[in-house]
Formats: C-alpha cells, sequence, structure tokens
C-alpha cells in the first residue's frame, strides 16, 4: 500500500465522509475487504483427474490520501502575481475572469490564507468529502468569507473555483468546515498540484 508522509503547517485537517458515501452499497471499506475464493477442483476417483486452480490475487485498495503538504512551486508563483497585483487593483479583479467574478465583484476582499493540498486515491464512488480545517486566522460566525481552491495543470496554468457559500460553515473553535463536491474533489484529483484559499471581507474602517 502506498504510504505517504505529508508535511503538516500550521493547520490541522480532519476528514469526514459525507453521509451520502457512508450509505451507499457499495464502500472504499467494502471493496478492501473482498476476498477472491479460489474455483473448487471437481470430484475425481484419481489424484491427476483434479485440475489444479489458482487463486487469483486481490488488488489491494489504496487509503485515500488528504494532507496539507509544503509549499509548492506553482502556489508560490500564483502568491506572487497576487501580490503583484493587488499593488495596482482590488484582490476581486485578480477573479474577474473566473465564472464567479460576479459573486465577488465591488467587494474589498483580502486574502487570509492560501497553503497547498494533497488529495491522491480518491475514487467518484466516495462522493462528498468535508473537511475541517485550522488555520492561524480564527474566523467567527457570521465573518463574509470566501473559500476557493485553485487548481494548476502541469504548466502552472489555475483554474480557480468558488465553493458554495452553503457548504462552508465555521466551527466553535475558529476552523472552517468545507463540504467538497464529487466533481471538484475528481478535479482536485486530477491536477499537477491544489491549493486552498481563503478570502475575507475587509473590515470597515
Amino acid at each position: 500500500m502506498k504510504k505517504l508522509i505529508a508535511i503538516m503547517l500550521t493547520l490541522i485537517m480532519t476528514l469526514s465522509l459525507a453521509t451520502a458515501f457512508a450509505t451507499s452499497s457499495i464502500t472504499a471499506s467494502d471493496v478492501a475487504e473482498v476476498v477472491v475464493e479460489p474455483t473448487a477442483a471437481p470430484a475425481a476417483t484419481t489424484a491427476a483427474a483434479v485440475e489444479e486452480v489458482e487463486e487469483e490475487p486481490v488488488e489491494e485498495e489504496e487509503e485515500l490520501v488528504v494532507a496539507i503538504i509544503a509549499e509548492t512551486e506553482e502556489q508560490t508563483a500564483e502568491l506572487e502575481k497576487i501580490e503583484e497585483f493587488i499593488k495596482e487593483a482590488p484582490l476581486a479583479e485578480y477573479f474577474a475572469e473566473e465564472e464567479f467574478a460576479e459573486e465577488l465583484a465591488d467587494k474589498d476582499l483580502q486574502l487570509d490564507e492560501m497553503v497547498p493540498m494533497l488529495i491522491e486515491n480518491y475514487e467518484p464512488e466516495m462522493g462528498e468529502l468535508t473537511l475541517t480545517v485550522k488555520f492561524d486566522t480564527v474566523y467567527e460566525e457570521d465573518d463574509p468569507i470566501y473559500v476557493l481552491v485553485a487548481l494548476f495543470d502541469e504548466e502552472g496554468n489555475v483554474n480557480w473555483v468558488l465553493i458554495d457559500a452553503e457548504n462552508v460553515t465555521v466551527t466553535a473553535d475558529g476552523s472552517l468546515s468545507i463540504k467538497f463536491p464529487t466533481e471538484l474533489l475528481e478535479q482536485m484529483s486530477a491536477a499537477a498540484s491544489v491549493s486552498l484559499a481563503v478570502l475575507s471581507e475587509k473590515p470597515a474602517i
């Protein structure tokens, strides 16, 4: 089984599977426990008449890996672009070409957090995943926040995805509970690298 040591940064991530996965007829755990029994040999009066049947090996299910990892080159480059951009224009305009641009338009935003993520061995049958992420920033229930995922390809190009506000909640200790839909998880799993970012509206002066 593939083992991976993730370098944990300043946040703690707890992983829980969504209810849809837990109640599905076939889950990842079910598949991992399936054992292929050898075919029974036919009855015969002599040993020579018994055909040898080889047991087919069972492919071991690889574990789902979700982790916060060390800084990636793609994220470092993207952060530098953002830092240069906001010297001349509002942060919201950085996402002007994205599908969700209207949801951020005219908002006075700041980038609170951006961390690289790793997701491996995800299968669509697992359904949605909910991650609780504790950042250095401690959030409050009514804070206007926006959680985005950056999907990088092999050339370093990025596609930003805004997670629906209804899928983001603030926990009692100021962490963020984030529900990732299946389609987004598939995109994250296929991307060359992934980052998770949190934007918030600047407090009024």
